[in-house]
């Protein structure tokens, strides 16, 4: 576990420069240059060039006769690795600092699956003088069929379609894979928060462990004052492709929702544990269970801007039974400015948040944020 978290927080730390959107398609003949097979592996077939059951050195020979990777040729000219190889990682030794040869680096893993098919994982980066790396995930069932290599999907994609999601991989020896999808949303355009999701290999298949949440800071609220929940729903309010960061607890049902484009904080104004969302374009209205305490705030670009909160009690000789006091960032408005500031964001549609289970939200940096 500590290498994940080194990992996870690494995308943190780091600007990463790997499978986005900008990627050259590799099909070009080697030319020096350093290319990005992201695409390919997403698309392309490879064809099997030997008979029988493929080994790893026949994918690596596959993949090069395809792309011509000046780095797996050079492994495949040079390696005295048997065939019968299930793990590869070449260069074999490189310091940090160093560029590798060719300026690739790349490592393999085959995977003999339960029902005997055969699997290919390969993660395959570009390191230019700068240490500037762009890495691509390659991922590929083998036919028998047609005796190809075709490209098979292992990561849930569901929040692949957010832009600015910038995917991170790692291949271990023992056969986990894990993939780190970091949210790159301030303005320095650094991971602020990311999902890290892994794939344990156990008696000849793949276990999917539920991923983890990796934010900057302890996202606190009514609902989970210790920060600890257990499932999450990524789900973008107002259209901009920046998902807002819905977040419950399994044991108690509590809910809260969170904004991550510049910091990160709570949506809601209230103090009372959130119950219910409804939501338009242009912004969020979160009610407690009663009803009576509610927040409008408006959403632009995945950020908040002004924010009224409705703090209301039963009162029979009151307008409408509530006896309300209505502040406007802070400040008390009157009742007909408060109406104003409401019709504006006309919320009027439920949100009901597609949860789906997480292990634990890990802070990384400081525990401050996110509260009260």
């Amino acid at each position: 576990m500590k290498n994940l978290c080194r990992f996870g927080l690494a995308v943190l730390a780091l600007a990463a420069v790997t499978a986005g959107g900008e990627a050259v398609s590799g099909e070009e003949e080697s030319s020096g240059e350093q290319f990005y097979y992201q695409p390919a592996c997403l698309k392309e077939k490879l064809k099997a060039g030997t008979a029988g059951t493929p080994g790893l050195r026949d994918f690596l020979q596959a993949f090069a006769d395809k792309w011509k990777s000046p780095g797996v040729q050079d492994y495949l000219k040079n390696s005295s690795e048997p065939d019968s190889s299930y793990w590869v990682k070449y260069p074999s030794e490189r310091a940090e600092d160093e560029v590798p040869p060719f300026g690739e680096v790349f490592s393999a893993r085959s995977y003999r699956h339960a029902d005997h098919s055969h699997f290919f994982a390969m993660l395959i980066s570009t390191v230019d003088e700068e240490m500037r790396e762009t890495a691509s995930f390659c991922y590929y069932r083998f036919d028998g069929k047609t005796r190809e290599f075709v490209p098979a999907v292992l990561f849930d994609s569901r929040n692949d379609n957010f832009i600015s999601v910038d995917n991170a991989y790692l291949i271990s020896e023992n056969g986990d894979i894990v993939r780190s999808a970091g949210f790159l949303y301030d303005e320095s355009e650094f991971p602020l928060y990311a999902l890290e999701q892994q794939y344990v290999w156990k008696s000849g298949s793949f276990d999917p462990r539920p991923p983890v949440l990796i934010s900057p800071v302890k996202l606190l609220s009514p609902a989970s004052p210790d920060g600890k929940w257990d499932r999450l729903s990524l789900t973008d309010i107002d259209g901009d492709g920046i998902p807002e960061i819905f977040l419950s607890r399994s044991d108690t049902g509590a809910q809260d929702v969170f904004f991550g484009n510049g910091a990160m904080g709570r949506l809601s104004g209230i103090s009372a544990v959130p119950a219910s969302f409804r939501v338009s374009g242009n912004g969020i209205a979160v009610s407690d269970a009663s009803g009576l305490n509610v927040s409008y705030t408006e959403i632009k670009d995945s950020t908040p801007g002004r924010m009224l909160t409705l703090s209301c009690r039963n009162d029979s000789s009151a307008k409408n039974g509530k006896a309300c006091r209505s502040l406007l960032d802070g400040r008390e408005v009157s009742e007909e400015k408060a109406a104003m500031f409401i019709a504006g964001l006309a919320v009027s549609r439920e949100l009901r948040p597609d949860y789906s289970a997480i292990r634990e939200v890990q802070t990384a940096g400081n525990d401050g944020g996110g509260a009260d």
